[in-house]
């Protein structure tokens, strides 16, 4: 029966979070708010609002399954925003990481794309086969301090393993991002794939690696 870390202690933030381990202790990673959308703009220069009311869904969508299905595997998990505590009680949104069932983004054929996508969004909350797919950023201002590489392994070994049953994972980044590509190594990526010439970046075509975690024991 699945076992959650979840912790739900408004003295230390108004949603449920998981909390890293030391030395980053002061961090937890939050299910998200409605008013995130504007510190989550300052990092990611995107529509924050209308992305920030899809992963709230999303995440209300898991808390509200965990209540009603009580012990069983779930479809997601529903924190993803990185906060910095501060010693004032006050905090700082410094990142996101989130996983859903992978989009296949890598799959450059629209055809073959749609049918990995219909074939791995038709098998139930649980299954061992369902291809998982992580995506993170993290303020400039907190990057190399390995508080990264640390959310990752917490949201892989305190939920993808127990909470969802994940065996497989996946996760791209563009080839001139090692940061990224290093937090993944750190947690057992490997890679499996290079696109070349992918996409445009600054008026350059990027190639894209393609990464993947395998749960300890499978083939």
């Amino acid at each position: 029966m699945p076992t959650s870390l979840l912790q739900v202690d408004p003295e230390v933030y108004d949603t449920p979070f998981l909390r890293l381990p030391e030395p980053h202790s002061d961090v937890i990673i939050a299910a998200p708010r409605l008013w995130d959308a504007e510190p989550s703009v300052e990092i990611m220069l995107d529509r924050a609002q209308g992305w920030i009311t899809r992963v709230k869904n999303a995440s209300d969508e898991v808390l509200e399954a965990m209540k009603i299905n009580e012990g069983v595997f779930v479809d997601g998990c529903p924190v993803r925003h990185i906060i910095k505590l501060q010693d004032n009680g006050g905090h700082v949104f410094i990142g996101d990481v989130g996983i859903s069932r992978s989009y296949w983004a890598d799959i450059i054929d629209t055809q073959e794309r749609q049918e990995r996508l219909d074939e791995n969004n038709a098998r139930p909350s649980g299954d061992s086969n369902i291809a998982w797919q992580v995506g993170y950023y993290l303020s400039p201002a907190y990057q190399g301090r390995g508080i990264m590489t640390a959310a990752l392994r917490l949201l892989i070994s305190g939920w993808a393993i127990p909470m969802m049953n994940a065996h497989r994972i996946r996760a791209t980044t563009f080839h001139l991002n090692e940061g990224s590509k290093r937090v993944l190594e750190k947690n057992g990526f490997v890679m499996v794939g290079t696109i070349e010439d992918y996409k445009s970046i600054d008026q350059e075509m990027a190639a894209l690696h393609v990464l993947e975690w395998r749960r300890s024991g499978d083939a």
